[in-house]
């Protein structure tokens, strides 16, 4: 499938921006599932521990993906 989207788009950025939003959402809908049993400073936690490191990927290299 990868390579049938390489061949379509023939940008390796455009297929980098895909790449990188599809490992955000898959990596988003597992705490979704369970973040409404968690309390506030929990939810809190959650997303503070996905979203750093989320932020500090785009940071670091948004600029050569271009992003």
């Amino acid at each position: 499938m990868l390579l049938g989207l390489l061949l379509r788009l023939r940008y390796r950025r455009k297929l980098v921006a895909l790449g990188a939003s599809h490992t955000f959402v898959s990596l988003a809908v597992l705490p979704a599932l369970y973040l409404p049993l968690l309390s506030p400073a929990a939810i809190a936690t959650v997303l503070a521990v996905l979203s750093l490191p989320t932020i500090a990927m785009y940071l670091y290299n948004g600029s050569h993906w271009c992003l």
